[in-house]
C-alpha cells in the first residue's frame, strides 16, 4: 500500500524534492530518491514515489571525526542535505558514544549537482539518562565528498550563579559568566521556576555587539526584580511597581537591532516569584 501525501505552502519556482526511506528502528535511510527542477501546478500529482525502482539510490557513508572531546563525554554526528534549489532534509544520525568517530548517511557523488550542499552537525558532551548536562555544536556545511573533520569549541566554564533575598519571600537570581574566545556571538540564560502547579520562567539574550558595549571579561546577567516599566520605544524607563509584571518579564537583547526590546507579559497566576525550587540553565552558542 502506498501512502499519500501532500506538500502545503511552497515556494513559487523550481523545487527539489528529496525524499527517503528509513525502517522504524534505524538511524539511517536505505533509499533515497531525489526529482529535480519541479514546479506543478496547485493540486497536481506528482505521481509515485518508487524505492525500488530506477529513479532511487542507495546512500553514501561519510565517516565524521570529533575533535577537542574531553574527558566523560559522549558524542554523536547528524549528516542533512541541501539541494541546489534549497530544499534541506535531515539524512541520518549516528548514535551517541564515546568516540570520537561516527558514521552518517549521504547522498552518493554520482547523484549530487552543482549547488548541492551537505551539512555534518557534532556534538559532544555529558549525558544523564536522557537529559544533557552540558553540551557543544558544530556544523560544518560542505560540497566535498571528503570525510569531515569537526573541531569543537573549548569545553565551557562554569558560570557563577546566586541569588539575593529581596525581602516578602522574593529572590532575584545573579549569575557570572567568563567569557570565552569560543564563545563570544551570543549568550541566553533563562530562568524557570516551578510551584504550587504554576511554571515561571524568565529568558535573557545577549549579543556579542551589546556585550561589547559594556566591556569586561565577565557577562552579568541578573533576573529582573520586581521594579519594572516599559519607556519611550520599549526601553527600561524609570523605575514603576508593577507586580502584575514581574513573573511574565521577558527581555530580548538582539544582535541585528542593538540593546532595546523588553516585552513584559502579564501572568494571571501568583504575581510574584515565590521562593520555591528555582534553578538556572545556561545554553551558549558558538560563532557562527
Amino acid at each position: 500500500m502506498a501512502p499519500n501525501f501532500t506538500l502545503a505552502s511552497l515556494p513559487d519556482g523550481a523545487i527539489d524534492l528529496v525524499a527517503l526511506r528509513t525502517d522504524l528502528t534505524g538511524q539511517q535511510p536505505d533509499r533515497i530518491v531525489i526529482q529535480r527542477g519541479l514546479d506543478p501546478a496547485n493540486n497536481a500529482s506528482l505521481g509515485t514515489l518508487n524505492f525500488a525502482g530506477a529513479g532511487a539510490v542507495a546512500p553514501a557513508t561519510r565517516s565524521v571525526t570529533i575533535q577537542n572531546m574531553a574527558g566523560g563525554e559522549q558524542s554523536y554526528a547528524a549528516s542533512f542535505f541541501r539541494s541546489a534549489n534549497g530544499t534541506m532534509v535531515p539524512i541520518g544520525t549516528s548514535i551517541p558514544g564515546v568516540g570520537t568517530t561516527h558514521s552518517v548517511g549521504t547522498v552518493p557523488a554520482a547523484s549530487l549537482v552543482t549547488g548541492d550542499l551537505h551539512g555534518f552537525l557534532a556534538f559532544a558532551g555529558v549525558l544523564s539518562g536522557p537529559s544533557i548536562t552540558s553540551g557543544r555544536t558544530a556544523l560544518l556545511n560542505t560540497s566535498s565528498t571528503a570525510d569531515p573533520s569537526i573541531a569543537l569549541g573549548a569545553t565551557f566554564n562554569d558560570p557563577d550563579v546566586a541569588t539575593g533575598a529581596l525581602g516578602n519571600n522574593i529572590v532575584r537570581v545573579r549569575t557570572r559568566i567568563t567569557i570565552q574566545p569560543d564563545y563570544d556571538k551570543l549568550w541566553l540564560m533563562q530562568y524557570s521556576q516551578s510551584s504550587g502547579g504554576i511554571n515561571r520562567n524568565v529568558i535573557i539574550n545577549v549579543s556579542g555587539a551589546y556585550q561589547a558595549l559594556i566591556g569586561g571579561p565577565q557577562l552579568s546577567l541578573n533576573m529582573p526584580g520586581p521594579v519594572s516599566r516599559l519607556g519611550v520605544a520599549g526601553r527600561m524607563g524609570a523605575a514603576e511597581q508593577r507586580p502584575d509584571l514581574v513573573d511574565g518579564l521577558r527581555l530580548r537583547m538582539d544582535r541585528r537591532s542593538g540593546p532595546v526590546a523588553a516585552r513584559p507579559r502579564r501572568n494571571h497566576g501568583a504575581r510574584r516569584l515565590q521562593v520555591g525550587e528555582l534553578y538556572a540553565a545556561v545554553m551558549r552558542r558558538q560563532p557562527g
